[in-house]
């Protein structure tokens, strides 16, 4: 018996780490408010003539920064893409196959791929990242560790 309610809390908890690779899948916006820059980018508008202003059009461009998951693909990877969602069409900074494994509660590692693309691949590749540590922090609301910015924080679209 005891043996038996062991494997069934394993094979639980593997499905549990299997559910929150899926987590991730949607797309997720950018909360400024909420991320570790915000108060980095409050003082550098301090110190500008219009505060309010600065901090403002700062604002309104964050609102349109978004990442996406990818469910997984014919070729077993998922897709990370990070864009700004302009109305005149989607602007792809990078875009990156990836591959997502559970790391421990409420965390997804996606694992670089492949090759990244977009208007910051360059930028990207030569930051040598191979992987971004994801927080599921609730149903509508994840965490990506950025080694530079801090704490990045996305809202369930």
């Amino acid at each position: 018996m005891k043996l038996d309610a062991s494997l069934l809390f394993a094979s639980l908890a593997l499905l549990a780490c299997e559910a929150e690779r899926s987590d991730v899948a949607g797309t997720w916006r950018f909360d400024l408010d909420a991320s570790d820059v915000a108060p980095r980018i409050r003082e550098q508008c301090a110190k500008t003539a219009d505060p309010t202003a600065c901090w403002n059009e700062i604002a309104a461009e964050a609102k349109l920064e978004k990442v996406r998951f990818s469910e997984t693909d014919a070729t077993g990877h998922a897709t990370w893409t990070s864009f700004a969602a302009d109305p005149k069409g989607d602007v792809v900074f990078v875009r990156v196959p990836v591959d997502l494994v559970a790391d421990g509660a409420g965390h997804v590692l996606a694992k670089v791929a492949g090759a990244p693309t977009g208007t910051q691949a360059e930028h990207f590749a030569k930051g040598k990242i191979s992987q971004l540590r994801v927080e599921l922090v609730d149903a509508k609301t994840i965490a990506i560790d950025d080694p530079k910015k801090g704490r990045l924080v996305y809202a369930k679209e």
